[in-house]
């Protein structure tokens, strides 16, 4: 199977799998979330710029996602109805990307360039007691993109690896 039929499979699955899917979530005033979850928000979070809310009500659990700004990146994050963080995505353009995170991506693709970094984190995840995230490194290679994914220790992961920490 080709490379772009395995990340075409396995990015489908993974939206499948996840119940966060974009899609699912409605746009809604700020004023419509509730005061602990923008309390939360605005603790863990300062100096953002440009929220947008949205809400999803997941098997009678209300969810809250935030995306904005903050610094060098682009961020998302969302929250169960009691303000805990559920899960955490930060996007880095080129010129922000982690330095060891670049040099590893172009060692297995020297005739590469960078795009952009993503780090997601999740927070409680179907039972996790410790936050666990990993990294996506875009990288343009002749007219294709191809990603090259970390743990959260920024070593490589085995393509078997990507989507157990996914969906885990």
């Amino acid at each position: 199977m080709s490379k772009i039929k395995i990340v075409l499979s396995v990015g489908l699955f993974y939206l499948l799998c996840n119940t966060n899917c974009m899609a699912q979530f409605k746009t809604i005033p700020e004023e419509e979330v509730p005061v602990r979850v923008q309390t939360f928000f605005y603790a863990k979070f300062n100096n953002t710029k440009f929220p947008v809310w949205s809400s999803l009500e997941n098997i009678g659990e209300a969810r809250y996602k935030v995306e904005f700004e903050q610094g060098d990146a682009k961020k998302e994050a969302i929250f169960n109805a009691a303000g805990k963080v559920q899960e955490e995505v930060s996007i880095r353009k080129k010129a922000h990307v982690d330095q060891s995170l670049q040099a590893k991506s172009l060692e297995k693709y020297p005739d590469g360039k960078v795009l952009k970094e993503t780090k997601v984190t999740k927070f409680n995840f179907q039972g996790m007691r410790e936050p666990q995230s990993y990294y996506e490194v875009a990288v343009k290679v002749g007219k294709e993109t191809v990603t090259v994914y970390f743990d959260g220790d920024k070593q490589p992961l085995a393509k078997d690896n990507v989507f157990n920490l996914a969906v885990n």
